[in-house]
């Protein structure tokens, strides 16, 4: 085979110039084309993300203000089973306390009042004795009671003999 070559050199080296720059665009076309296409694709990507982040946010942003509120509710509960629990350690069963007391007293002992001391744990008790000798059994009955540590009688009790207005306190050893 015969290679004839018409053309002069330098129209053969700007025919080889034109086929390489043509050559070299069709490459840059493609190469342009597909960076848009990938854009397109990366910014569609971008914003179906995005929905999804904020659907994602909305409801997270949800269940945090429900878990706040029944957070509260349970500390507000947990208080409340505090205070009940507290009073239910303080409270004393007075009658424990009582029913003893009063089957101590004697007949010619009338009592006109009974002060409970829940936070000092004590009893007082006011009244009026028709006797010394009846009032001084009572006091005598109250201090042998298992659960009196202490019982205060002011000296004024004693010093009448008959009619005689009393005051008792009684600390509890509870």
């Amino acid at each position: 085979m015969l290679n004839l070559n018409l053309l002069s050199q330098q129209k053969l080296a700007a025919y080889e110039r034109k086929k390489l720059y043509s050559a070299t665009k069709t490459m840059l076309e493609f190469l342009l084309f597909s960076i848009i296409i990938i854009g397109i694709i990366v910014v569609t990507a971008k914003a179906i993300l995005q929905i999804s982040f904020n659907s994602l946010i909305e409801e997270t942003t949800l269940v945090t203000k429900n878990t706040t509120f029944f957070n509260q509710e349970i500390v507000e509960l947990n208080q409340k089973i505090k205070e009940i629990k507290t009073a239910q350690n303080n409270y004393i069963f007075w009658n424990h306390y009582l029913l003893p007391i009063v089957n101590k007293i004697p007949a010619e002992v009338k009592i006109s009042q009974l002060d409970l001391g829940q936070s000092d744990k004590k009893i007082v008790i006011k009244g009026v004795a028709q006797n010394r000798e009846g009032l001084l059994g009572l006091k005598r009955d109250l201090e042998s009671l298992d659960f009196v540590s202490e019982l205060r009688s002011p000296i004024a009790n004693i010093l009448q003999s008959q009619n005689i207005n009393f005051e008792f306190t009684l600390i509890l050893n509870i």
